[in-house]
């Protein structure tokens, strides 16, 4: 085979690797999202590309498993009338990028407390937590 024909073979080649790792992912991730406000039913309703979850209520102690693609924000209440009432971004890119918990960590689960929500990665940091500030 002449070189010609090995370098035309080679450029489609390097032109495909080339999209696949420089294409933004789109990836879907799942998050869990555990009641621990106590003494309150928790609200939430969230949006991502895949489109609206919820509302949906949950008991002290339950826990809710929905898919996500791309920045994900999540309206939180609890109390009489929705008296206390927050807002966070359950899973935004740059923060929760695959690479930092490992690769292929898509599974995120969140504590969802008075103070704000905290997120536990169970790979890196089993029994361990990392709270936020409500937005």
């Amino acid at each position: 085979m002449s070189s010609f024909t090995n370098h035309r073979l080679l450029l489609p080649l390097l032109t495909l690797s080339l999209l696949l790792f420089t294409t933004p992912s789109c990836a879907k991730h799942t998050i869990e999202v555990v009641n621990v406000v106590l003494g309150y039913d928790l609200n939430l309703q969230c949006k991502s590309k895949l489109g609206d979850v919820g509302p949906r209520n949950l008991y002290s102690g339950e826990h809710f498993l929905f898919e996500v693609e791309g920045s994900t924000q999540c309206h939180f209440w609890w109390g009489e009338t929705g008296k206390y009432s927050h807002w966070f971004e359950i899973y935004k890119p740059s923060r929760d990028k695959v690479s930092s918990y490992g690769p292929d960590y898509n599974e995120f689960k969140w504590g969802i407390k008075l103070e704000g929500p905290c997120f536990n990665n169970l790979i890196k940091m089993p029994g361990q937590e990392i709270c936020y500030p409500w937005n």
